[in-house]
């Protein structure tokens, strides 16, 4: 299911999450498309986050058919299922595959396991720079197994991975300065250093916790909010946000 994700330029407040616009300074690049001019604006983007494969697989009958209420605590169950697809998922290439669509080369920065080869040429055939994703020896790419029943409920598991050493990659290392780096769910040390490292070198960040804003305490937040120029959240998450930091989030 598709979810609308909002995005705020804002500044932080303690009390307060106050709107108003992002300035980026950038050279332009026009092009002309008949008589009505079209403004391109060029920028640098490198982007962080979770890189992972889902493993998707169907299960024919109903799950709650087969709990017993009474055996829950030596619950242990195998579900023979219909099919079996592998995705290839994470929201650092989603967001730079799509960029990489609308005429965009950007660089991912994350940590991939040992079979991350054919995905690492897919994205680089789309113009995804991958340079920066590094391979962790030992390691599988994060993966994501989830069961769903014909009535759509759904029993999943998550491994991190390479995911988990997120955190030995720094801005602080890069040859070259991004002019804006986006911030997505990627292991929890990580979604703080990078906030830190942005803030610390002076490059304009945008923020997307996600999932992980279940994670993340509210005082974290807070932090990492205060220095974004945008904050992406779908509406639910917009809430938990507003809650974990007691904040007032108003649109202007």
């Amino acid at each position: 299911m598709l979810q609308t994700r909002h995005a705020f330029s804002l500044t932080f407040r303690p009390s307060r999450v106050k709107l108003g616009p992002l300035s980026l300074a950038r050279s332009q690049e026009r092009a002309f498309s008949c008589a009505n001019p079209v403004w391109r604006i060029s920028l640098d983007t490198l982007i962080t986050g979770s890189v992972a494969y889902d493993y998707l697989m169907t299960f024919p009958g109903l799950f709650e058919e087969q709990i017993l209420p009474e055996r829950l605590k030596s619950i242990s169950l195998s579900f023979l299922v219909d099919s079996m697809s592998k995705q290839r998922g994470g929201v650092a290439p989603n967001i730079a595959y799509t960029m990489a669509l609308l005429g965009e080369r950007p660089r991912v920065m994350a940590t991939v396991g040992e079979d991350f080869a054919d995905y690492r040429a897919l994205l680089e055939g789309q113009g995804v720079d991958t340079s920066l994703m590094e391979v962790i020896p030992g390691e599988f790419t994060a993966s994501f197994f989830a069961t769903t029943d014909r009535a759509s409920a759904q029993i999943a598991s998550f491994y991190p991975g390479a995911m988990g050493r997120a955190s030995v990659q720094s801005l602080k290392s890069l040859a070259s300065k991004p002019d804006v780096v986006v911030v997505s769910p990627n292991a929890p040390d990580a979604m703080m250093k990078f906030p830190a490292e942005c803030r610390e070198l002076g490059i304009n960040y945008l923020y997307d916790p996600s999932q992980q804003v279940l994670r993340l305490e509210g005082s974290e937040l807070a932090r990492d909010m205060e220095g974004a120029a945008f904050l992406f959240c779908n509406d639910y998450e917009f809430g938990l946000i507003s809650k974990k930091t007691a904040a007032s989030i108003t649109v202007s």
